[in-house]
């Protein structure tokens, strides 16, 4: 799918952006949503592969507009969303024990489908922290987890012309946040929220965190020395 997406930012221009609304898996070529490449040998164990490599999704960051230029950004927000997709179709091939009327031939090809897409995600993370100044916070964030649809759901998905529709987020396990950087206090912390994001990452930046937001500003993700001049502060509105 082509995307075409015109910049909210003076003199941007638009952006053009593939993504691949299907993954395929074949025994000589594979479509992937980093790569389209060739297999060559005789089995899994010895073959080699040739491919291209692209970042076909995202908001690449090395195409800074005319506008912009000098300008250095304190917040950077990038949204995976394909990795929701892959685990909508996918999950499928990944749960034979639920999902048995697929055919082995097709789980089998798909069935990796899903980890790489992570390997795609863990490889974006690794070239950001590489690139991570010390005074720099990295958030990833995914808000909820992925589970199998019930079999009712499976079938209203069969009847509505979308079989191949199997994860939802409904009764899902948690999400997960993890933060890196120089000013992070390395351990687990407590349960939060989706909605602590925001005021966090404001409370890091150094501004208040608005009385009608419904998170909280999470300050035990950081080190004593970063808090102790850094109390939390507060404004009505942002509104």
């Amino acid at each position: 799918m082509w995307r075409i997406e015109r910049s909210p930012y003076r003199d941007a221009g638009t952006r053009h952006d593939f993504t691949p609304l299907y993954i395929y898996e074949g025994e000589r070529f594979y479509l992937r949503s980093p790569s389209i490449g060739l297999k060559f040998g005789p089995s899994e164990q010895k073959r080699f592969e040739v491919f291209f490599r692209h970042r076909f999704e995202g908001h690449p960051t090395d195409n800074i507009p005319g506008s912009l230029a000098g300008m250095a950004p304190r917040l950077t927000a990038v949204r995976y969303e394909g990795l929701d997709t892959v685990g909508h179709y996918y999950l499928r091939y990944t749960q034979p024990r639920t999902f048995r009327d697929v055919p082995e031939e097709e789980r089998r090809r798909f069935s990796q489908a899903i980890d790489r897409y992570y390997s795609f995600i863990d490889d974006e993370i690794g070239a950001t922290l590489e690139a991570l100044a010390p005074e720099d916070l990295v958030v990833v964030v995914s808000g909820f987890g992925m589970q199998p649809l019930n079999p009712v759901k499976q079938t209203i998905g069969r009847l509505l012309g979308d079989p191949d529709f199997s994860g939802t987020h409904e009764r899902a396990p948690d999400g997960f946040l993890m933060a890196y950087g120089g000013a992070v206090e390395p351990g687990r912390r407590p349960r939060g929220s989706i909605v602590d994001v925001a005021p966090t990452v404001l409370y890091f930046l150094g501004l208040p965190a608005a009385r009608d937001m419904d998170g909280f500003a999470r300050a035990d993700l950081f080190t004593r020395a970063f808090t102790a001049d850094r109390p939390i502060v507060f404004i009505p509105s942002y509104r």
